[in-house]
């Protein structure tokens, strides 16, 4: 049984990122421009935040995230291997 869920420890965090780093950016969304570039006095204000963090920084620096993702590994190895 290990053999067929040998890799299972990184599957599911790496789905997981892969899944909300599709999503593009919503900074640059025009739907968004209520939130990111407010009218004030009737004249659009410049976007204050540029384009926005980069989510793939913000993943690198999260130790909350990554706890979980050690943890997450840490019950799939058991979860394996209990149960092979």
């Amino acid at each position: 049984m290990n053999e067929c869920f040998g890799n299972t420890d990184n599957y599911f965090p790496n789905r997981f990122q892969e899944t909300v780093l599709s999503v593009s950016n919503l900074v640059t969304d025009y739907y968004f421009d209520a939130f990111t570039r407010p009218i004030i006095n009737n004249k659009f204000e410049e976007k204050t935040c540029g384009d926005g963090p980069s989510l793939t920084s913000m993943f690198d620096d999260d130790r909350h995230l990554n706890g979980l993702i050690e943890r997450i590994k840490v019950l799939l190895y058991f979860i394996v291997f209990q149960f092979s």
